[in-house]
């Protein structure tokens, strides 16, 4: 769901790159609009939409990140698995390749929420990168933390630090949002962990099983959701690299050896 708090991010995108050069956008899924606020999103729409170049056009009842983008004139495709709006292009991130017609053709490709659903994560960001010109911005917003029942995934920092890395990515944004409150898991993440069903007798019947070790309580267990917020500017025409988590001391040696040197360096 594109949010207020996407519109205002990508409003700050116009810093590094005018948003009224933005002529082709790809959504990775189907995109509802969620004005939570709507006070909040109208002024945050009204803003966005003036900085494309459109502040004549009324935007309040848009539904859709596909609507939005069409009447803000750009070209607009969504690739999802289920839909019916007229940006759609069924596409299976697990397994899919994007076709040649749309390879290197956008100027701005979202994954607002999307790839954490997906198994196959090296051909999500192999995708997300065979669509992207060179020049152009993919914008991330995932979830990092908590979110234990929310998808397949969650995404340190680390994990985009080492994809910048091996496809010589520019990172010209990234930050993390997080819900201040923490909470316990939901009820059926925390049965399982306690075996309410009764299925994990054998192993824990061991009196040094470190549940027992270390006198764990699962419904003691609280945390806190946040989500991990990431734009970076395609470079080079290179095909797509799949990171390797290896210490610095290798990165540099690969460097050396041909690999590109990221412009995203962890300190």
């Amino acid at each position: 769901m594109i949010s207020q708090t996407d519109l205002l991010w990508w409003c700050c995108l116009d810093r590094c790159q005018s948003l009224r050069e933005i002529r082709s956008v790809c959504d990775i899924g189907l995109q509802e609009i969620a004005a939570t606020h709507p006070a909040n999103f109208a002024a945050a729409l009204k803003r966005f939409v003036t900085l494309c170049g459109k502040s004549e056009i009324d935007m309040t009842d848009c539904r859709s990140s596909a609507e939005l983008w069409r009447r803000l004139g750009r070209e607009i495709v969504s690739l999802d698995l289920v839909g019916t709006d007229p940006s759609l292009i069924r596409f299976d991130l697990n397994i899919d390749q994007v076709p040649p017609r749309l390879a290197g053709h956008f100027d701005f490709v979202t994954n607002a929420g999307t790839t954490e659903h997906v198994f196959n994560q090296a051909n999500c960001f192999k995708v997300l990168h065979d669509l992207t010109r060179v020049g152009g911005i993919m914008a991330h917003a995932v979830p990092s933390t908590g979110f234990e029942t929310h998808g397949l995934f969650t995404y340190p920092l680390k994990f985009f630090w080492r994809l910048a890395h091996a496809n010589d990515y520019e990172c010209l944004d990234a930050w993390m949002s997080l819900d201040r409150v923490t909470k316990q898991p939901k009820p059926n993440v925390t049965e399982f962990l306690r075996d309410d069903a009764r299925k994990f007798g054998k192993a824990r019947s061991d009196e040094h099983h470190p549940i027992k070790f270390h006198r764990l309580n699962f419904d003691d267990y609280e945390s806190g959701d946040s989500s991990l917020y990431i734009f970076l500017r395609k470079t080079s025409s290179a095909p797509f690299r799949i990171p390797a988590d290896m210490p610095d001391e290798r990165h540099e040696e690969a460097g050396r050896a041909g690999a590109p040197r990221s412009r995203w360096r962890w300190r």
